[in-house]
């Protein structure tokens, strides 16, 4: 399919970067489009290459027109260029057409983060098989085809700007963790979300499996997927567990601590969720017990149970998800980062319910309506301290809410803020509900900063310490 074709790559960052390793071992016709200079060592490599460097600006229609096909960075909204649409060519098509091995898709609106890297730790304590970790996490996903390490399986994290333009691609076991709206800015709509989602599942075949909440179970139905569905949900009604049992091939569910598998009227106790560490919700525990039961039952891969509990001391959540920062006198403060959309923040809320919470609130929506959110903390948290580009907004709906709430302009002003006149036991949780890019590169960068603001409260802890009736700021 590559051979001697002309193949552009639009945006030279992990993505482009990943594919031009691959795709010189195809291809010595080859451009890259960037809308931005590249840095002097990306400039000095192309050169070496011979792979000219093409600018937005000025020369993209003949970069569209010129090429057979073009690989662009997943940030690309290509929906304007729908001319060109039969030229898109994605990582994951030219993964799946390459790699033989085992391959598992890890997709949702909340939670796929965790869960992939839950799973990684896992998965990494067994010489074998080889499992490499990639995709939405920071890893480029090709990067497993040039790197000479006969992998066995991929554990890809995957967003939706990742999947919406796949045209093959079909893991054999696709995870699906929530759905709750999300980058509507970006899709355009609800639908047109759950549409980009659903091409992991899109091209499965009866062989392959998928895991997926209940929830979204109808809305798959109408959409004719073929592969063996396995449902997660977290309830003991019996109505949902008898529709859910109708319709999947397995059913896992929580009884208490306990995750249950039903099948064929059978339910078996696959493992007691108590037995984990509490660094995650019980709802990721739900999705990560039943991942793994099935990559044991069907895909062959050794039995990673024993080994969940057995290293289970040792997992760590990713960093800026739901991070415990300091403990300073029962003042505990955590960087949640990680959480750019209100589900997410709503979920941190409800796992740190034990202490009143300051919520510090802010980013930018991405089309997503923030004011159910706020109405939702009502009686939850004791106040929102809202920064950023929309934090008059975000203000006016907590007087509406009536939760006493205060807004700045930055994280500088936001923090002092959520910290003055603080008194044992509190939670303040930095848990945006928003992307970050009114005033970051990305939710890293804004999750690092939160964490260099409260390092530099040291001195001022240590007076704490000596004085614990005083607040945590001067």
């Amino acid at each position: 399919m590559l051979t001697n074709n002309r193949i552009g790559i639009w945006g030279f960052g992990i993505v482009g970067k990943s594919a031009l390793k691959y795709l010189l071992r195809h291809t010595a016709h080859i451009q890259v489009l960037t809308s931005t200079p590249l840095s002097a060592q990306d400039q000095q490599l192309l050169e070496q290459l011979g792979v000219p460097v093409l600018y937005q600006n000025t020369d993209m229609e003949s970069f569209l027109r010129h090429n057979d096909y073009i690989v662009a960075s997943p940030g690309i909204d290509l929906r304007p260029y729908a001319a060109y649409r039969h030229k898109w060519l994605t990582e994951l098509d030219l993964l799946r057409h390459t790699f033989t091995g085992t391959l598992i898709g890890i997709t949702g609106s909340v939670g796929k983060t965790t869960i992939t890297s839950i799973l990684t730790q896992i998965t990494q304590h067994h010489a074998t098989p080889r499992i490499y970790t990639g995709g939405n996490i920071g890893a480029g996903m090709l990067d497993m085809l040039t790197d000479n390490t006969p992998y066995d399986a991929a554990l890809l994290e995957l967003s939706s700007f990742q999947l919406e333009h796949t045209m093959s691609a079909a893991p054999d076991l696709a995870i699906w963790t929530t759905f709750c709206p999300n980058h509507l800015d970006r899709h355009g709509s609800l639908d047109a979300y759950f549409d980009a989602k659903f091409k992991l599942l899109a091209h499965q075949n009866s062989h392959q499996q998928a895991l997926v909440p209940a929830s979204i179970v109808p809305y798959i139905v109408q959409r004719s997927c073929n592969a063996t569905c396995n449902v997660f949900v977290d309830t003991t009604d019996e109505h949902v567990l008898t529709h859910a049992t109708n319709t999947a091939k397995r059913i896992f569910f929580l009884r208490g601590t306990m995750v249950v598998v039903r099948e064929h009227g059978r339910e078996t106790v696959v493992l007691d969720s108590a037995q984990l560490p509490p660094i995650t919700f019980v709802q990721n525990w739900l999705i990560i017990i039943s991942a793994l039961h099935i990559m044991h039952t069907e895909l062959s891969l050794p039995d990673y149970m024993a080994t969940l509990v057995n290293t289970a001391h040792a997992l760590v959540m990713p960093e800026h998800r739901l991070e415990l920062v300091a403990n300073l006198n029962g003042i505990t403060i955590y960087n949640d980062s990680k959480a750019t959309t209100p589900a997410s923040t709503l979920a941190a809320v409800q796992a740190l319910s034990d202490k009143p919470i300051i919520l510090l609130l802010g980013g930018l929506s991405k089309g997503i309506d923030r004011q159910p959110l706020i109405m939702n903390l009502r009686q939850r948290v004791q106040k929102i301290i809202c920064f950023g580009k929309e934090s008059q907004q975000l203000k006016n709906w907590c007087d509406q809410a009536h939760i006493p709430a205060q807004d700045h302009a930055t994280l500088d002003d936001a923090v002092p803020a959520a910290l003055h006149d603080l008194h044992s036991p509190t939670h303040v949780l930095f848990s945006p509900a928003g992307s970050s890019f009114d005033l970051f590169k990305d939710y890293q960068e804004r999750g690092t900063y939160f964490k260099n603001l409260i390092a530099k409260l040291t001195t001022h802890a240590q007076h704490l310490s000596r004085h614990p009736s005083q607040s945590l700021l001067p």
